[in-house]
């Protein structure tokens, strides 16, 4: 059995996350021989990091950079051209196939020769990110005519023409769509697609340990100990991204300052996103956050840079006594290990997120923040805890479960 994986950008441990949880599915569907071949941002050093993973680099960056596009864009050509290959494949033409690919020969053989191909889970089909890498590597899978499966994942809305016709063909074409809220799901349907669309929960919740993870409650519970995981974010709706910014830090370092001044907290910067040279390092603004606080409450700041596989993560995690997330995966890298979690939401895939699990009033919107009224949800979010903790690590349980039904449905395939 082998399968194809796109899409992967694993040097984030949110992703890398969700692809551990998927190959530990995979490997319970079709057993553990089963052939992997991933397609990530960023395969050297993402092999030196998970060094037991195949990652392929996707022709997509090759062919935009030798068009001479400053706007790294490819044209159709390519894909007609891939196109072409993968029906003399299938014709039995397989060397000739390989040569009309050409220096992309093993892309074309990988996905010709795959059992089942997936867009691997997250949230990259939004339309504030560049979707024409995203869309030429599912172009690419549909002219493969291998069975295709979008894993868990937030999308949508589409509403620029382009996009909406070339994601109406490939989600058409696919044999699952999962997706992680009923939005999402809205978004599929919107666009005209009756393939089968499923709402289960975050991948990533397969890598809850359910005998282990639920802890007692504490007789007096106090936040002692601060995770705080803060990201860059330019898509404001209401504010340019200088302001934005502005705003959302301003209201970090006021919680900072009111954990310290008021309970005594110990607060660890730590992220989803850090420790890579040349990727996204969440722990760059998080030194510029520490810089501007006052000496007295910087002295009970610490800032991890360290790099981070997902269990290493899930293990730092577990040693505080709860965690302020605007990293959605370290919001749910938290609640596996019997963490509480005060979420910030920069998309609306963390407030679906919390809706699931029963508690919306906790989700704190990135673009309504203030120093002030942070603080208020704050202290209402410590006060109530206790009295909630037990309804959310039940409603985390049945994310668990949720999560690995996917099994099931990825069985009913083969």
């Amino acid at each position: 059995m082998h399968v194809v994986i796109l899409n992967t950008v694993v040097l984030n441990c949110g992703d890398a996350a969700i692809l551990k949880a998927e190959i530990e599915i995979l490997r319970r569907v079709f057993g553990t021989d089963v052939e992997l071949t991933v397609y990530d941002s960023h395969p050297a050093v993402a092999g030196r990091h998970y060094p037991c993973i195949r990652f392929r680099r996707s022709p997509y960056w090759d062919l935009a950079q030798s068009s001479g596009d400053s706007s790294y864009k490819i044209g159709p050509v390519h894909l007609v051209r891939f196109s072409a290959a993968f029906r003399l494949h299938r014709t039995g033409l397989r060397r000739l196939s390989l040569r009309l690919a050409k220096d992309h020969a093993q892309f074309v053989e990988d996905l010709a020769s795959a059992d089942l191909i997936i867009s691997t889970g997250g949230t990259y089909l939004v339309e504030q990110y560049d979707l024409d890498e995203r869309i030429f590597l599912l172009r690419a899978a549909v002219a493969s005519g291998r069975p295709l499966v979008f894993y868990t994942q937030s999308l949508g809305p589409f509403r620029k023409p382009s996009n909406r016709r070339s994601l109406r063909r490939v989600l058409a074409y696919a044999d699952l769509i999962l997706v992680r809220d009923i939005e999402s799901r809205s978004s599929v349907q919107d666009l005209g697609v009756r393939t089968a669309t499923h709402v289960v929960a975050d991948a990533a919740f397969g890598l809850l340990e359910p005998n282990s993870f639920r802890r007692p409650p504490p007789q007096s519970w106090s936040p002692k100990r601060v995770a705080l995981s803060v990201r860059s974010w330019p898509y404001f709706e209401r504010f340019s991204p200088e302001e934005g910014m502005k705003r959302y830090t301003a209201s970090v370092r006021g919680l900072v300052a009111y954990l310290t001044q008021t309970y005594g907290s110990e607060i660890t910067f730590i992220s989803s996103c850090q420790g890579v040279p040349d990727y996204h390092d969440d722990s760059k603004l998080a030194s510029n956050i520490v810089k501007a606080l006052p000496p007295a409450v910087a002295a009970k700041v610490v800032l991890d840079r360290s790099f981070n596989t997902p269990s290493r993560l899930a293990e730092k995690l577990s040693a505080f006594d709860m965690v302020v997330a605007t990293r959605m995966h370290v919001a749910i890298l938290a609640l596996t290990r019997g963490i509480p979690v005060f979420p910030i939401a920069y998309e609306f895939k963390t407030r679906a997120l919390f809706e699931q699990l029963g508690f919306p009033q906790w989700v704190q919107d990135i673009e309504d923040l203030d120093p002030s009224l942070l603080r208020q949800a704050l202290e209402s979010w410590i006060n109530g805890l206790p009295a909630c903790r037990d309804a959310l690590f039940d409603a985390v349980e049945s994310q668990y479960t949720s999560a690995v039904s996917v099994a099931t449905l990825l069985a009913q395939l083969h």
